[in-house]
């Protein structure tokens, strides 16, 4: 049985508190939702529970030392001896501004990547990643995922998942209510549209 489903997109932002006012003036609510090592992030979320996440580097020097390390190769040179979902996340941190990935939300992160492997994609050993929260609680969660960057890396809620997204209290004032899809650009289309089926074809459950 399926039980994939759409979580969010990461976009990556140079400044968290600009990018907060700028999509609130777009017409979204924005919600602060902590930070976990070199960055901070502020979620948009929806009624159907998918949300938008504001990602950036904690310190503008830390940004740019991060940007200019990205820039040499040396964030990639590190990824590269990585066989674990850090080997995706850690380019993100020296990435320019702009959206960066997507993930898809699942019950068992174990059996969804054995699923994938079996269909011949390479995936990556799962982690466990926690977030401090403005309250000063903490949301902790499992990341795992493929190593192909087109496809979605994957997550499962260690904690309640309303600790790590909250429920929305109103509705956004641009009438917003989900993310319904997720464009994501390939140089082999073909390809990208095979592993995608077989990534979502019915597992054992």
């Amino acid at each position: 049985m399926h039980d994939e489903q759409l979580d969010h997109v990461v976009i990556k932002v140079t400044s968290l508190e600009q990018a907060s006012k700028n999509f609130t003036q777009l017409g979204f609510l924005v919600t602060q939702g902590g930070s976990h090592g070199f960055t901070h992030n502020a979620l948009i979320v929806f009624k159907d529970n998918t949300y938008i996440e504001l990602l950036a580097v904690r310190g503008r020097l830390l940004g740019w030392a991060l940007r200019l390390s990205h820039l040499v190769g040396l964030l990639q040179l590190i990824a590269g001896t990585r066989t674990d979902i850090y080997k995706r996340l850690l380019p993100w941190v020296g990435a320019k501004p702009g959206p960066l990935d997507w993930c898809i939300r699942v019950k068992n992160i174990e059996r969804t990547i054995l699923h994938w492997t079996q269909h011949g994609l390479e995936c990556l050993e799962s982690k466990s990643f926690q977030r401090e929260l403005p309250d000063g609680g903490t949301a902790d969660w499992f990341l795992g995922g493929c190593a192909t960057q087109s496809l979605p890396f994957v997550l499962q809620d260690i904690s309640a998942h309303t600790i790590r997204v909250p429920r929305m209290e109103s509705a956004h004032p641009n009438g917003a209510t989900g993310l319904r899809c997720v464009l994501v650009k390939a140089k082999k289309s073909p390809k990208l549209h095979s592993r995608l089926r077989s990534m979502f074809k019915s597992a054992p459950s």
